[in-house]
């Protein structure tokens, strides 16, 4: 490193940004708005003439002892006058700002009833005031009707208090705790956003204006890549250091902030005016893990912007950082105080980029372990220098325009390679969008249903209230994001269908048979080894299916609607839209939202198993109603359960009733046996043959080049905002499933 030039380089980027007017401008409009905001109160009361007029309180009052209470509590002060019976007029118009009126009658349940009028809205600790003087006379008038002393009434009053303890856990002080966690997590995140941006656009306007190929003949690109980082950094840190002194000049301008010294003391811990060592230790973990974290992500984002060909591309390379930590984010404030953290998480804290965002939260909920807290910064520290050496040669090829694509110099291959960047892009649009349209039709349709079951739907039962409101929910999401996705595929031009080796009624016996063996592994050990134990249907009343209307309003909505319009977007459109970009990717992609789209964890990992065998089947023979027919079976057997529950048919020859139940079971049973048999006749019959090597799924793609082309999805901030939502989404869903659970 040649230091002399490093030094230089660094100056002259602190320099261009603290000489900047723009810099200046925004720390002026800053200082003011702080000044504003803390001394807002007080700037209230000198620019109001009146703000030291007290308040004339005109109390009509057929009980003179509440009102002489009143008189007493309020009227020693120079806050209030008070003007008892003056039979005081008043309208919106005539009633002055600082009038109140108090109206107090007789009521049997409250002893007595007030109403409290204003011009508009009045101060909280001037209601509280009145409110405290009259739960005093109040109280007061208990004890002469009732012969109770004030204490006890007051006890009678007071909240009750319990003490919560948990071995497993420190909850205490937990709601501040959880609010801690929130603000280290947010806070770093938007200082990351402000960085990454800012490193972006410095980037791209040097490498657009060629300014960083003039650098670069003066310094190393070691050295033009350390500068950028260190000098955004340090640039941040001044800028922090500002808003603190603002806040402090602006907190002491009218005399609100209050500099006071305390000894320290050692009792039982080091503390300095309730500052303890956890907390100090928080801290001290927060800063050091974000700083760390932040001059390892802006090496990325620095090589990143580096390669990008434009503002709006380099722009656009923030979003995948952005992405990364706003999930991170996302997850760090569903960790919970009340909860032990798993050894797993444990284990994802020690990552780079992750322990700056679990360390200090773990640290705050005093659950850190020094071993993990050790590995993780070895870990941090170590992969800083080693990403510093990887990035600067990408960092510099990408300022001097040397693009290669796997390696090649072949013109083919480049224009391939920016159409598939711009097709998954843009690919990555449309689905996000039908995604978000989904949610929000979604949400929109529970919240008017809310709203309208009380008059619409009041002639129905809580069952099937329950079933019309999902039914409307799944029909009102579903339809507009499935018209919005079919304006985007295209048509295709062969209708000749893929050769399957096997008849459709044997596929759909086997298909039948993978589902229920899969449920079966899925509720055994996936769901036990998860901590599963919860049901969704749990979440739905079916105490009232005693009507036929109900019974048909359950196989309709939990079978037959899922089975049409579930299989139209998620296997019809979605699949007709990503084939293009191939088989694996149009099966498994549909597959990952079809499990998404479910929203919670037991349904989402079925969901996906099972869309692997329904997108399959689609494909392969280009007839959705095969797909829905199975999906019918899948859903209809669990309809049918909850329908028939409790039910018995006298079976002939047998003379005994035999539950329902157990003939689905058994049915299902003998078609899981069949399949199996079906399907190991097809693996014998094809291994045998060959025949796999000609079926399409299995067939190895020709284009190996842009192995991570799918990545590009994440280029386009709609997709990256709908993923957010979906898992957002999920995490509410899942914390109410599990405290019914």
């Amino acid at each position: 490193m040649n230091k002399t030039k490093f030094k230089e380089l660094f100056k002259f980027s602190i320099a261009k940004y603290f000489t900047n007017k723009w810099f200046a401008l925004f720390n002026v409009l800053l200082f003011i708005s702080l000044i504003l905001g803390i001394n807002f109160s007080n700037l209230q009361t000198i620019f109001d003439s009146d703000s030291k007029k007290p308040f004339i309180l005109h109390i009509n009052d057929k009980n003179d002892y509440v009102s002489s209470t009143l008189t007493k509590d309020l009227e020693s002060g120079d806050q209030f006058k008070i003007l008892v019976n003056d039979d005081y007029k008043y309208d919106a118009d005539t009633i002055d700002k600082y009038d109140i009126i108090l109206n107090i009658s007789d009521d049997e349940e409250q002893v007595f009833k007030t109403e409290l009028v204003s011009r508009e809205g009045i101060l909280n600790d001037i209601v509280s005031k009145i409110t405290a003087s009259l739960l005093n006379a109040r109280n007061k008038l208990f004890e002469e009707k009732y012969d109770i002393d004030i204490e006890t009434i007051e006890l009678i009053q007071s909240e009750l208090k319990i003490e919560r303890t948990m071995l497993s856990v420190d909850s205490e002080n937990a709601q501040t705790k959880q609010m801690l966690i929130l603000l280290s997590a947010a806070i770093p995140y938007f200082l990351y956003v402000i960085v990454f941006s800012r490193i972006a656009s410095e980037v791209s306007q040097e490498k657009q204006s060629k300014s960083s190929e003039y650098i670069l003949t003066a310094v190393s690109a070691k050295d033009y890549l350390l500068s950028k980082v260190l000098s955004h950094a340090f640039i941040l840190f001044v800028q922090g250091f500002l808003i603190v002194c603002y806040y402090l000049v602006s907190a002491g301008i009218l005399g609100i902030s209050k500099i006071s010294t305390t000894d320290i003391s050692i009792s039982g811990g080091f503390s300095t005016s309730g500052i303890t060592v956890q907390i100090i230790m928080y801290l001290f973990t927060l800063i050091f893990f974000n700083i760390l974290n932040l001059i390892l992500l802006s090496i990325v984002q620095a090589t990143l912007a580096a390669r990008t060909s434009s503002s709006t591309e380099a722009g656009n390379s923030v979003s995948i950082i952005t992405f990364i930590t706003s999930l991170l984010f996302i997850f760090t404030t569903t960790i919970s105080p009340y909860q032990k953290i798993s050894p797993v998480l444990h284990i994802l804290s020690t990552l780079p980029i992750l322990s700056g965002f679990f360390m200090p939260t773990f640290m705050i909920i005093n659950q850190a372990n020094i071993i993990t807290l050790i590995l993780s910064l070895v870990l941090l520290v170590w992969l800083i220098p080693t990403a510093f050496r990887k990035c600067a040669k990408f960092f510099k090829d990408g300022l001097l325009d040397y693009k290669k694509v796997k390696k090649s110099n072949d013109e083919h291959i480049e224009k391939s390679y920016i159409l598939q960047k711009r097709d998954f892009k843009h690919l990555g649009f449309i689905i996000g969008t039908a995604i978000v349209i989904y949610v929000g039709m979604q949400t929109i349709a529970s919240v008017l249903g809310e709203i309208f079951v009380d008059t619409i739907l009041s002639n129905f039962n809580e069952t099937e209230q329950a079933m019309l409101l999902q039914l409307i929910a799944q029909i009102f999401s579903i339809v507009p994001a499935l018209l919005f996705v079919k304006l985007y595929i295209k048509k295709d031009s062969s209708n000749t269908t893929k050769k399957l080796y096997i008849s459709r009624p044997r596929m759909l016996i086997i298909s039948v048979a993978i589902i229920y063996i899969v449920q079966i592994f899925f509720t055994l050990f996936v769901f036990r080894l998860f901590g599963i134990d919860y049901d969704v249907l749990n979440t739905i009343d079916f105490t009232h299916m005693d009507t036929p209307f109900a019974k048909f309003l359950v196989l309709f909505t939990l079978a037959i609607v899922p089975a049409i319009f579930e299989e139209l977007f998620f296997r019809k459109s979605l699949i007709d839209l990503l084939k293009p970009y191939g088989a694996s990717f149009a099966i498994i992609f549909s597959s990952i939202l079809f499990g998404l789209m479910h929203m919670n964890l037991s349904q989402s990992l079925f969901a996906f198993t099972i869309g692997l065998v329904f997108g399959s089947i689609y494909y392969y023979t280009k007839d959705i109603k095969i797909s829905m027919l199975i999906h019918f079976i899948n859903n209809g057997v669990a309809a049918l359960t909850l329908i028939l529950a409790n039910t018995t048919i006298k079976m002939p020859y047998l003379g005994i009733p035999i539950p329902c139940e157990a003939i689905i079971s058994l049915l299902l049973m003998i078609a899981m046996i069949v399949g199996l048999v079906f399907a190991i006749i097809f693996v014998s019959k094809v291994t045998k043959e060959k025949k796999w090597r000609r079926i399409p799924f299995l067939q190895k793609s020709c284009d190996n080049q842009f192995k991570y082309r799918y990545l590009f999805l994440f280029y386009d901030y709609v997709f990256d905002f709908s993923v957010i939502i979906l898992l957002i989404m999920s995490i509410l869903t899942e914390n109410i499933l599990n405290s019914i659970g």
